[in-house]
């Protein structure tokens, strides 16, 4: 029996539970490299800088904090829940879908079934981002552009599988193009060779490029949100200019293992929900170009299944693998 058993007297059916979240963490989620966290105390995983921090830096008074003295709840279902939150809930994000197909056969958890979610969190969107030489200022212009020149304009990415790597074979689907990738480990080098010319455009994270869209050395062509960005109103998204449907980005969600009763889940998400509302925390996330998000659990898994099939069709069409 640990301290919480003894002081909020867990029934076996509620150890049970911390159990299985505990068991979770160890056994899957560890060994699958997916970041983790403890809601009560952020500083222990996450680096104080990460979009995560700014959501949930304060999230012990808001949140967590709150429901330990809700003298209104019940006191077994506290218990229940605060023996799921004091274990390590797992963070999804985009690649959380990505790994499906880049390590297949080679991931020891499956992300549809493996998981209960809870919420999505929040959403980064990209800028699509081009060196002056491109003459494009605009989608349509840059594959009219790119077109004319199969095979000899080149794109960079973070790196064989990441995300922008990814996002433009999903660009390069949609257009018909034949762009040449060049992988760099990670975006000051990537974003380095493109203010120098050495790679031609690059999607992006928006605050690693627009320092330099407002200085003219690079030129902001579209962002990839399914609506314009409020940190980025005027820049028209990839979808409005021509590829109806495309949207990429990061995202974030809070996920428990497979098999969390119902009524933790819902409790989190109204919470969770709740907190990424205060103006505060949408002040920290439009901070880091990142805008709240939220959702039930059923939109959440829905979230991740679309994003599985779509990241599995660009890997398919690139061939990246990882070994």
């Amino acid at each position: 029996m640990t301290t919480i058993d003894i002081e909020l007297n867990l029934s076996e059916e509620d150890c049970a539970v911390r159990d299985m979240a505990h068991k979770f963490a160890e056994e899957v989620v560890r060994p699958a490299g997916i970041e983790l966290d403890r809601l009560v105390d952020p500083g222990d995983v996450i680096a104080p800088d990460s979009v995560l921090w700014k959501v949930f830096e304060k999230y012990h008074e808001l949140g967590l904090g709150a429901l330990m003295h809700d003298t209104e709840m019940d006191p077994v279902a506290k218990a229940r829940l605060m023996a799921v939150v004091n274990e390590e809930l797992a963070w999804g994000d985009v690649g959380l879908a990505i790994s499906v197909s880049l390590y297949a056969g080679k991931i020891p958890y499956n992300p549809v079934t493996d998981f209960a979610p809870i919420t999505l969190v929040a959403k980064a969107p990209s800028a699509l981002a081009s060196h002056p030489a491109v003459p494009a200022k605009t989608i349509k212009e840059l594959i009219a552009f790119a077109k004319a020149r199969p095979g000899q304009i080149n794109f960079a990415s973070t790196g064989n599988g990441s995300s922008p790597h990814l996002t433009t074979e999903v660009f390069k689907m949609q257009a018909g193009l034949d762009l040449v990738h060049v992988p760099y480990k990670g975006t000051p080098l990537a974003v380095t060779d493109l203010l120098t010319g050495q790679v031609s455009m690059m999607f992006a994270n928006s605050l690693s490029v627009l320092p330099h869209v407002k200085s003219g050395r690079l030129r902001a062509i579209a962002v990839t949100s399914a609506k314009r960005s409020a940190a980025m109103p005027q820049l028209p998204t990839v979808a409005e200019q021509g590829l109806p449907g495309f949207e990429s980005g990061t995202w974030f969600a809070l996920l428990a293992p497979a098999g969390t009763p119902g009524e933790i889940v819902a409790r989190l998400n109204a919470e969770v929900s709740r907190v990424t509302a205060s103006a505060e925390v949408r002040s920290r996330l439009a901070a880091q170009g990142a805008e709240p998000q939220s959702g039930t659990p059923d939109q959440v898994a829905a979230h991740i299944r679309k994003e599985i099939d779509k990241w599995a069709k660009a890997i398919k069409a690139s061939g990246a693998r990882i070994d």
